[in-house]
């Protein structure tokens, strides 16, 4: 704090006037009071704040203790030059007491601006000084680093005016909403002064919390929370009082000085009010005149700012003139360059015609030096030629003479040794006749004794081989007839197992080398399985019982069904005239619905919903540029296979969009369809099968299996894309690639005796039942309908069904006997399940035959097929190493994932089956063996479930044999049959839970009700172990109403007679 009188240096001229104003005693009255004058910087602008205190006495009065007390607080905050100044006054209410003297005092508050501090904003004069100071830039001496750094100077100032008019606008908005206020009070005033003046002096701010709870520590640990709080805020409380306050406001207020006149008071509330009229007038003008001031500068400022452009668009313009000039003589220099080159090449080109000339002339000089050389060379040789022959004439001459000198000689000595030799020659011919005579004679001696050593010889290896041969034929005969008694062993210990009919050992399912015949029932018997049957079924019991008159037993059985059961002759195995008549059908058929499905794409194409909207995904753009290679790699392949690069192009591209379509969104499959993905995919499919129809294979299975995948995935629960698959006739290329490699697979498997797998059929099976199962439903249009039935027929009538079964009939052994094997027998299995369930979702509610319904042709077909041999799948997979007669002895072993898996698809697919037409599901399972391997595999699962814990498995094992029992008294006899305990023994020695827990009552009941009803000897079987009235009040529970196999149980007398007699039928032909 600053004494007003001492003049600091840093309280404005201005200011120090009014406080003498104020300072001055008014009418003789006020007394001065020194001044405390204070300086604070905050933020970068500096305030002086100037306190006088005036006491004024009322001479004239007659009370003494009268006084009036004033309090000026002048306030200057510091700015620039170019801000307006700020003045606030306060004028304190002036309050009237009737019961005492008033006591009045005023207190003025002005805030006047003084000089700016350095970090304020620039002044105009800064702005100015870059464009004082600029150089003519038009000047041609400047070069372009000095036109750069003036633009940047430029920008500079521009930038500087630019803030500097900001905060003159600023300083001007803050002045006009400036307000003065006068405030009068009539409490207080020595108190307010007292703050205001003391400073320091004035009340300390009370303790915090933290330092009451560091001070009583003590006491406060030993508290409770809820204490501890309430202690805080009562030490707080104490803390916040001033001791001796209290009395000293008393005293103060109990003053006898504090009591005035009311004329008085009056009197001193007119003065204070007119002072602090003329004080706002005063304060209002001085503010008019800042505003006037800010408003100049504002203008001088925004004029500067306007220089400022104007210099910069006219450097700017000279800058373009000048890079326009520059550019005209660089056009000018590419110009003149290129005439110059032009000028060069013109010369270069004579220099090369005169070198050529050059070079010519040379070639034709050395030509005829060459010709002249060559035709010298020629000459010699002729000369030496001419001279040679020369020679050799003289020589041939001299030859010739000597020649016949010598011949004169030969001729001589050719004589005499001619008659030398003839006299020889006689002489030898005298001694050859001798010797040959004598030659003669031991070659007669000679061939005799060589034809009797011949002759002997022959007759020994003759004697040999006749001995060989005999051995041969003798162990030939000896191995046939241990063949034929091994075969007939196994034939009499067959047909002898079938007599005992105590023993239920599983038998092989493996085929007959050659097939056996009942002569008696005029029956073909392909395997030990069909035997058994044959032989324990009622057909040919009662053939026995008639032919011989009576009933047979023991021995005289088993011999009676030896003399019967012989080998089948080839005249005897039937046929194949209807299946080849019912083929030829079908290849008729699908020629029409292939046309029907050509006819519907052109339609499709020609319509708008052949080209989808674009649709918003989360990897639209990752899908988008996939497709885009994948066009780009088959539009790069021509005919014949592909390189490796290409495939594995293809390959990591599919990979990454299966990646992303197995997240299952569904805005990704609609972005790939509307990105044309859906039919790149289709192409590639559609060019590799017309590559495979030509016996080429392009690519590996591996790839035709990530393109199937890939579009299956797309399509997978995605109707849309679906039906955009079906209506463009994307299918037929994929469901004719499934057909030529099925038939591929099914010649490979002929002709190695073995099974091999597909991953490229299996991947196109699981594209053709996601396509039907995302279409499949309760609410199936007919125009839905319409698609589906088309491509189910198609599948039906390309002999896919057929394939299937032929190929389910070449596996032997587990789904782990092959790789890949599981995976393509669990992909069959849902193709043929997805074609059930869509028959079966057009027709739910019927519970008759669907074959006269069924235009598709799988009923009719898969009863041909005997349920595409499904059972006998299952049959060999789960039994080949495993009989149920040896569940007595030990558990059952536990099964490998894979045959689980399988197990319960096949379970799952013969469900479907009995659900789509249970006539033609009983009526396939009620053949002769296949009745027996049905209940052979029942029973294993069944045994199996009770050691491992399997539920759905066990659901499936359950439902199934109450579907096979439904309603027919046949099949409700082969659950009864077989080793103890039986399948139906097995199923009422279920644990307890299910026959008390509603979710699996719901499961075993119905197959319940389903071996008993109608059934007495099962009923009996069942009193043993169950009351017969559960079952029949769960069947008059709303609830049962739901299970498709109590529909079933409680249908029509007429239907269960034509199940039961189609049954009876079926195993009896």
């Amino acid at each position: 704090m600053l004494d007003a009188s001492r003049g600091d240096s840093t309280v404005p001229s201005d200011v120090r006037q009014n406080l003498s104003d104020v300072s001055a005693p008014s009418s003789g009255t006020l007394e001065p009071t020194p001044a405390a004058v204070s300086t604070v910087t905050a933020g970068g602008a500096e305030t002086t704040t100037v306190s006088v205190a005036a006491s004024t006495a009322n001479k004239g009065s007659t009370n003494p203790t009268t006084t009036t007390e004033r309090g000026i607080t002048v306030t200057a905050p510091i700015t620039d030059a170019t801000v307006t100044e700020t003045t606030t006054v306060t004028a304190i209410d002036t309050t009237v007491n009737t019961t005492a003297t008033t006591t009045a005092a005023t207190a003025l508050s002005i805030s006047i601006p003084t000089e700016p501090s350095p970090t304020s904003a620039p002044s105009p004069a800064a702005v100015v000084s870059p464009l004082t100071s600029a150089r003519d830039l038009t000047s041609p001496e400047l070069d372009e680093d000095s036109v750069d750094e003036e633009m940047v100077q430029a920008e500079r100032a521009l930038e500087s005016a630019i803030v500097a008019e900001r905060h003159l606008e600023q300083q001007l908005a803050e002045t006009e909403s400036c307000v003065i206020e006068v405030d009068t009070e009539t409490d207080g005033d020595s108190t307010s002064i007292d703050t205001e003046c003391e400073g320091d002096g004035g009340p300390t701010e009370p303790p915090s919390r933290s330092l009451i709870e560091d001070q009583y520590a003590p006491e406060l640990d030993s508290l409770s929370w809820g204490d501890r709080m309430d202690l805080l805020e009562e030490l707080e409380e104490l803390s916040s009082r001033t001791p001796g306050r209290g009395l000293q406001m008393h005293e103060k207020l109990s003053s006898p000085s504090r009591k005035k006149a009311l004329s008085e008071t009056i009197r001193l509330h007119q003065e204070r009010q007119q002072k602090a009229s003329r004080m706002r007038r005063t304060l209002m003008d001085r503010k008019t005149q800042k505003l006037s001031e800010i408003s100049i500068k504002i203008e001088e400022v925004r004029q500067q700012k306007e220089q400022l452009l104007e210099q910069r668009r006219l450097m700017l313009e000279r800058k373009m003139a000048r890079a326009e000039e520059k550019r005209r003589k660089h056009l000018q220099d590419i110009v003149r360059r290129a005439h110059d080159e032009e000028e060069k090449a013109k010369e270069i080109a004579f220099i090369n015609e005169l070198e050529a000339k050059n070079k010519r002339h040379e070639f034709y000089s050395q030509i005829q030096t060459q010709e002249a050389r060559l035709a010298g060379i020629q000459e010699e040789r002729q000369r030496r030629q001419e001279e040679k022959a020369a020679k050799e004439a003289a020589v041939e001459e001299k030859r010739r003479a000597l020649e016949e000198e010598r011949r004169v000689k030969l001729e001589e000595l050719r004589q005499k040794r001619k008659e030398r030799l003839e006299r020889i020659h006689r002489e030898q011919r005298d001694k050859e006749k001798e010797r040959l005579e004598m030659a003669r004679e031991k070659q007669r001696d000679r061939d005799e004794r060589r034809s009797a050593l011949h002759a002997a010889q022959q007759a020994n290896t003759e004697e040999l081989q006749r001995r060989i041969q005999q051995k041969q034929e003798e162990s030939a005969r000896r191995h046939e007839e241990n063949m034929v008694q091994i075969r007939q062993r196994a034939l009499e210990l067959s047909v002898r197992s079938a007599a005992a009919g105590g023993d239920d050992t599983a038998a092989q399912l493996a085929p007959y080398d050659t097939k056996k015949m009942c002569t008696l029932c005029n029956v073909l018997i392909g395997s030990e399985v069909y035997l058994l049957t044959h032989l324990r079924g009622r057909q040919h019991q009662e053939a026995v019982r008639a032919a011989a008159g009576s009933d047979l037993a023991g021995e005289e059985l088993l011999l009676y069904n030896l003399r019967h059961i012989t080998d089948a002759a080839p005249h005897q195995i039937i046929n194949m005239t209807f299946d080849k008549e019912r083929h030829k059908a079908l290849r008729k058929r699908c020629k029409k619905i292939k046309a029907r499905m050509v006819a519907r794409q052109q339609e499709y194409t020609r319509s708008s919903q052949a080209r989808p909207a674009p649709v918003e995904s989360p990897h639209r753009a990752k899908l988008t540029k996939c497709v885009k290679d994948l066009s780009k790699v088959v539009s790069g392949q021509g005919r014949g296979p592909w390189p490796n690069a290409a495939v594995s192009a293809l390959d990591r591209t599919l990979g990454e969009m299966l990646r992303i379509l197995d997240k299952g969104i569904s805005a990704d499959q609609l972005s790939l369809c509307a990105a044309g993905g859906l039919q790149v995919l289709s192409d590639i499919i559609a060019l590799i099968q017309e590559e495979l129809a030509k016996d080429v294979e392009i690519v590996p299975a591996r790839t035709v299996s990530n393109v199937s995948r890939t579009l299956a995935a797309a399509c997978r629960q995605s109707a849309d894309n679906c039906l955009h698959v079906i209506n463009s006739n994307m299918v037929g290329a994929a469901l004719d690639l499934l057909m030529t490699r099925l038939t591929r697979l099914s010649s490979t498997c002929a002709a190695s005796g073995g099974v091999r797998c597909d991953p490229g059929a299996a991947a196109l099976m699981q594209l053709t039942s996601a396509l039907l199962s995302a279409l499949t439903g309760p609410d199936l249009s007919h125009q839905r309908w319409a698609l589906l039935q088309d491509v189910c027929s198609y599948l039906v009538c390309v002999g896919t069904v057929d394939k299937i079964s032929s190929f389910f009939s070449c596996v032997q052994g587990g789904p782990d006997s092959e790789p890949h094997l599981a995976d393509f027998l669990t992909q069959s299995l849902r193709l043929l399940r997805a074609m059930a369930a869509l028959l079966t979702a057009r027709h739910p509610q019927s519970t008759q035959s669907k074959e006269p319904l069924d235009r598709t042709g799988l009923i009719a077909t898969l009863q041909v097929t005997q349920l595409c041999g499904v059972v006998s799948l299952l049959y060999d997979a789960l039994l080949r190493h495993h009989s149920p007669a040896q569940r007595r002895s030990t558990p059952p072993p536990p099964l490998d994932q894979a045959t689980v898996l399988l197990a319960a698809e096949a379970l799952s697919t013969l469900l479907q089956l009995a659900q789509l037409d249970l006539h033609m599901f009983q009526l396939c399972l009620g053949f002769e063996g296949r009745s027996v391997e049905f209940r052979h595999v029942t029973s294993y699962l069944l045994w199996y479930c009770s050691h491992h814990e399997q539920p759905n498995l066990l659901r499936l094992v359950i439902q199934t044999a109450g579907y096979f029992a439904a309603r027919c008294y046949d099949n409700q006899m082969v659950l009864q049959k077989g080793n103890m305990p039986t399948v139906l023994q097995q199923l009422l020695t279920l644990p307890f839970a299910h026959f008390s827990d509603p979710q699996l009552t719901v499961v075993l009941f119905p197959t319940l009700l389903a071996c008993c009803m109608d059934n007495a000897q099962t009923r009996a079987i069942l009193d043993q172990e169950l009351s017969y009235q559960i079952l029949e009040d769960f069947l008059k529970q709303e609830s049962s109403r739901g299970c498709h196999l109590v529909r079933v149980l409680l249908s029509t007398d007429e239907e269960s007679a034509s199940v039961r007699s189609g049954s009876v039928a079926s195993s009896r032909s």
